[in-house]
């Protein structure tokens, strides 16, 4: 599909799951720059919050270009915002809006987000059985103490 889908999720958090095609620096001579956002991250099936994108490009600073590199061909999930920026159409030499994704978590395998995720998933199963009624826990403290500090 375009990008043109991910319109609905338009300035909200999404997660990214792709995998790392190629990695490159964006200028060559910019490789020790900190700050540049000047390594270019290639992500092939991609899927955002379920949705089929042929390809993105991650924009990201010099210290992500040797742990992508470790994590190339590799599937890799994270969570993004998608944004809205302008391009110039070639036809009409107009500017056009479309949209990419700027990441918000860290790079890290599927497998490995997967595994991390399966704990919390059990804890928050485990919520809704708590039986917890807010004035048994002010009588437990003494509600009448708290009151004299006041």
């Amino acid at each position: 599909m375009t990008r043109s889908a991910l319109k609905p999720f338009k300035n909200k958090r999404v997660m990214v799951t792709g995998r790392i095609q190629r990695v490159l620096f964006k200028n060559y001579l910019d490789r020790h720059s900190t700050f540049k956002p000047n390594v270019r991250i290639l992500l092939k099936d991609v899927f955002v919050s379920g949705v089929s994108i042929d390809h993105l490009w991650l924009y990201e600073t010099n210290k992500y270009y040797a742990l992508a590199m470790e994590l190339i061909h590799q599937r890799v999930k994270f969570s993004a915002n998608v944004v809205p920026y302008y391009k110039i159409n070639r036809n009409n030499n107009l500017f056009v809006q479309d949209y990419g994704i700027k990441r918000k978590g860290r790079l890290i395998t599927e497998e490995a987000y997967n595994q991390n995720n399966q704990y919390q998933d059990k804890i928050y199963e485990k919520l809704p059985d708590i039986d917890f009624r807010l004035e048994d826990f002010y009588s437990k403290i003494g509600r009448a103490s708290c009151k004299e500090r006041v």
